[in-house]
Parts: C-alpha cells; sequence; structure tokens
C-alpha cells in the first residue's frame, strides 16, 4: 500500500521514471557485462554523470545540423567531456560543406550517419583522410584537456582547443559561419588566442585535413606567444572550418 501511494505523489515522478530506469540497466549489466550503449538523446534531458556507469557516450541532441551542434556541443562540454559525446556527419544541412560537419564531429566521438551516394568522389575521399586524422589527434580529443576560446554566441566565430596530457601537443577547431563584409579580424587584437601550453615550449603550428589533402605549416612560435598575442586562424569565408595541429618541436 506505501508503494502504490509513492506513486500517486506526482511531484516524483521523473525522480520514480530514473530510478527504474537504472534498475532495468542494472540487470542489463549484470547480465551482459560487455554490451556497449549509447544514452539517446541528451536533448531530452537524459545525460547524466550516473549514465557513464551504463552507457560509453551520449547522443547530445537529435539536431545534428552542424550549425546547431556547434551550439549544443559548446553548452554540452560545460558539464561533460568530449570523450561522452557522440557527434555524427549526417545530411542535416546541406549547405553546410562536408569538411564543415566533419569537423564539428570531430570534437567528440566522431562517427557517420550519411549514405556514401549523398557525397561526391571528392567528399568521399575527403573523409577518408579526415577519419585518418580523427584516429591521430583521438587522444589528445577524447583524454586531453578541453579549452573554449571563442564561444559561438558571441559572434560569428567558433573556436575550441584540446591539450594532449601526455605530451603536451594540441589541436584547435576554428569555424567561420557568417562573418560580415569587410569585418575587421586580422588586426592583432582579433587574433585567436591559445591556452594551456607551455609559455617556454616552442611548437610548430600546421593546418592539417584540408580538403586538398595537402598540410600548410602555418610556424613555429613560442608557446608564449601563442597564448599572449595569438594567430590570425579566422577567415572571412562562410561556414568555414580548419583544424590546426600545435606540436612541441
Amino acid at each position: 500500500m506505501e508503494q502504490f501511494h509513492h506513486f500517486l505523489d506526482q511531484s516524483r515522478l521523473y525522480v520514480d521514471y530514473v530510478e527504474g530506469l537504472y534498475s532495468v540497466l542494472d540487470r542489463i549489466q549484470e547480465k551482459y557485462s560487455d554490451l556497449m550503449m549509447m544514452m539517446c538523446s541528451g536533448g531530452g534531458g537524459r545525460s547524466d554523470y550516473e549514465g557513464l556507469r551504463y552507457f560509453t557516450e551520449f547522443w547530445p541532441s537529435d539536431n545534428t545540423d552542424p550549425i546547431e551542434r556547434l551550439y549544443i556541443q559548446w553548452g554540452f562540454s560545460q558539464v561533460f567531456p568530449a570523450k561522452t559525446l557522440c557527434a555524427h556527419v549526417t545530411t542535416w544541412n546541406r549547405s553546410t560543406p562536408v569538411k564543415f560537419r566533419t569537423n564539428v564531429a570531430m570534437m567528440g566521438k566522431l562517427g557517420f550517419d550519411i549514405k556514401l551516394d549523398d557525397m561526391s568522389a571528392e567528399e568521399a575521399g575527403y573523409c577518408k583522410r579526415a577519419i585518418r586524422n580523427y584516429n591521430a589527434l583521438k587522444p589528445i580529443i577524447l583524454e586531453g584537456d578541453q579549452y573554449r576560446l571563442v564561444s559561438p554566441y558571441e559572434g560569428e566565430h567558433a573556436a575550441t582547443m584540446y591539450v594532449g596530457k601526455n605530451d603536451g601537443n594540441a589541436v584547435v577547431f576554428t569555424f567561420d559561419l557568417y562573418p560580415r563584409y569587410k569585418q575587421q579580424i586580422f588586426r592583432s587584437e582579433a587574433n585567436l588566442k591559445m591556452e594551456g601550453l607551455n609559455p617556454s615550449a616552442r611548437y610548430s603550428v600546421t593546418e592539417i585535413d584540408r580538403t586538398d589533402g595537402k598540410d600548410r605549416e602555418v610556424g613555429e612560435y613560442s608557446g608564449e606567444y601563442l597564448m599572449r598575442v595569438g594567430l590570425p586562424l579566422f577567415t572571412l569565408n562562410r561556414l568555414n572550418s580548419s583544424v590546426f595541429t600545435v606540436n612541441k618541436i
């Protein structure tokens, strides 16, 4: 009877639901200890740290528009690390290049929910190279320290940086959304300033993951310079994305 009255207390409805869900998951985990599961979806308020006992990753939202995902992932990362964030390349918002969609998804656990028929041969070739680049960067992105450099909420650009815990190498993702005509972004105060580097170390900065498959050497700088002065890594190109490695010399 006490249990019956407990169910009548509607103020506890959501708490009771979650406790019931975890009770089911406990039984699943006990019976299938090697089963890997993804919790879907965070947009429904289902992501919490207790869930990481049962799930290897969270699906932050069913909205996979890469522009929207920049905002979603920015907020999601305030609470959860990149290794819990499942991010897929899809056909949502075809006005964005496949590279843009891929670079957004690379800031988590990269996946593809897209048919090869929906891509050109050039796009498919880029995706193959992007996967190789991502696999090389995974230890930094998924296990390193994340620095949110420029918020998409503050203008038409966004940037996020990951610094590896072992060797201190880093990767920076930059995004240009809809820059205004003749926007002044190449002044020194508009440089992108990095974080989490060793001020006394020297770093080689290289743009990778380009659509032409060729890396571009940006230059060699001290950690202090990259953090205090920064580099003009944003562009005036709409829906543009870039990936830079920052490696100790």
